[in-house]
């Protein structure tokens, strides 16, 4: 339970500071942002598990 709870946050931390980045300082449209921001969040979520469950 606490590896889920672990993931969501990671997932949902690097969407949000992806997402900031990407519209802020970057400027891309908010609809390219947010896909952008929701696969590398899933990226760093799998990567995370995968990780995990290798240990």
């Amino acid at each position: 339970m606490k590896q889920l709870l672990l993931g969501i946050a990671i997932f949902a931390g690097v969407a949000l500071v992806c997402f900031f980045v990407l519209t802020g300082p970057l400027g891309l449209g908010q609809g390219l942002a947010a896909v952008i921001a929701l696969v590398l969040g899933g990226i760093f979520e799998w990567a995370f598990h995968r990780n995990v469950n290798r240990m």
